[in-house]
């Protein structure tokens, strides 16, 4: 059965919410179980037993007014969905009663939750609702009223941790060595302490190897660089749900600010490496390379050293350390475990989805999309190890990463020959180049797209 759900909620003070139960003459009692598995933006799933019935129920929506279906299934049914769920079982006692006309509910609650006690009145029409006051008795025995305040739901009941302790002194430790830093949680945590912690981590390991990499000139130090500002944006894309809208797009665009900069060498160093044994015969693309290579190294030197580099890392880690976060909704409050398995497992289909309609005749862009999708689920699989059990993914994302990291390089060089011969066009090497390595895109797109790796 669908209908609006239109109803206030408030909270009560436990002690003279029990003293008020005493003064009622007329009331009915029903024990309640309530298990939730499935927690969504789209959509939030429980089942209930209430007294000897079992009812599925289906809410989408948020505040005082939810569409909602529900459906009476059998015991058998609600025992399967008792195995899937999330978090912890709600169990309450319901006291229902009318006052100056109006049916209210009053939810007892029990167990871990014991103490805490909820009133809620249903409502035909929005009008109503919004022409309702709470008749004096009841207001004598409201903290506040609740109805627009997600965290005062029953699925949050069920499936919110608390912040994590010592998380100050978690930060300590990775600032001391952001390189052997390992984090197994001692105790239950939820999504945006974990992921705080961890951006955190890959934060720290990016500065250290940015300034290292002006103190030595080591290009792996500039590689980790690179790794560790992709780990960031990909988890903060892969969990944007639970952040604030508005401070996510700034974090991003300054992060993909930072990781342009370094792409295009990234892109010289690997087509120099792959001429290296053939450079005599394409001797001025090569020197060519060898002069964008030494300019785009002063470039990222030169930038690593602005305050504009040091200010966008800065207002990064403030973020990240303040407790008052950046996350707008109860998704933060989220198992890690539940919904680091969740968003691999949703990434996991798209990957298989998007692979299985490739072809070679496909633009290179729809390839691009899939290779950002595969290093995503690398990143969440890297970060997430402790509460993702697939231990034989590993090898092949690996897999799958090279064949179309080797796609992407080479895409990348035809982009690079064209811009030389748009200044150099008479150079016949750098032409017949050009022609091998699209023909040879042209075999890495057949190949990657004739065989199914995931």
């Amino acid at each position: 059965m669908k209908h609006l759900e239109i109803e206030n909620k408030y909270l009560l003070s436990h002690k003279k919410a029990v003293n008020f139960i005493k003064t009622l003459t007329n009331y009915n009692i029903k024990d309640m179980e309530q298990i939730y598995f499935s927690y969504s933006p789209k959509a939030i799933k429980r089942v209930r037993k209430v007294n000897n019935k079992y009812i599925l129920t289906i809410k989408k929506g948020d505040g005082k007014v939810r569409k909602e279906y529900e459906k009476e299934i059998s015991k058998n049914r609600y025992k399967k969905f008792k195995k899937k769920r999330l978090g912890r079982i709600i169990k309450k006692r319901r006291y229902i009663f009318e006052l100056d006309k109006y049916i209210f509910e009053l939810d007892n609650f029990k167990d871990s939750l014991k103490g805490l006690t909820y009133l809620e009145i249903e409502f035909n029409s929005i009008e109503k609702m919004n022409n309702f006051t709470l008749p004096e008795s009841l207001q004598k025995i409201v903290k506040k009223d609740v109805s627009n305040d997600r965290r005062y739901t029953n699925a949050f009941l069920a499936i919110s941790i608390k912040e994590y302790k010592n998380i100050d002194k978690i930060f300590k430790k990775i600032k001391q060595n952001p390189k052997k830093f390992k984090f197994k949680p001692k105790s239950e945590i939820n999504i945006y302490d974990y992921l705080r912690i961890w951006l955190y981590c890959y934060l720290i390991l990016a500065k250290k190897y940015a300034f290292d990499f002006i103190e030595d000139n080591k290009e792996e130090n500039l590689h980790q660089f690179r790794v560790n500002i992709r780990r960031i944006r990909s988890l903060l894309y892969s969990f944007k749900e639970i952040f604030c809208t508005e401070i996510y797009n700034k974090l991003n665009y300054s992060l993909k600010s930072i990781a342009q900069k370094t792409n295009l060498k990234r892109d010289i160093d690997v087509f120099l490496i792959s001429l290296q044994k053939e450079k005599e015969s394409y001797k001025n693309f090569y020197k060519y390379l060898k002069n964008k290579q030494i300019n785009q190294k002063e470039e990222i030197e030169f930038f690593i050293k602005s305050n504009k580099f040091k200010n966008l890392l800065f207002d990064l880690e403030t973020f990240l350390k303040s407790d008052n976060g950046f996350y707008t909704n109860t998704y933060a409050y989220l198992p890690a475990s539940i919904f680091a398995n969740l968003s691999f497992k949703k990434l996991y289909k798209k990957i298989k989805k998007s692979s299985l309609s490739l072809t070679s005749s496909l633009p290179i862009d729809k390839f691009h999309k899939i290779r950002i999708k595969i290093k995503k689920l690398r990143y969440l699989l890297d970060t997430f190890s402790y509460f993702i059990k697939e231990k034989n993914m590993k090898q092949t994302l690996k897999k799958m990463q090279e064949s179309y990291g080797n796609l992407n390089d080479t895409y990348n060089q035809t982009i690079i020959l064209k811009n030389y011969l748009q200044n150099y066009s008479n150079d016949t090497s750098a032409q017949e180049l050009l022609k091998a390595i699209e023909s040879n895109l042209q075999n890495i797109k057949k190949a990657i797209s004739s065989k199914i790796m995931i």
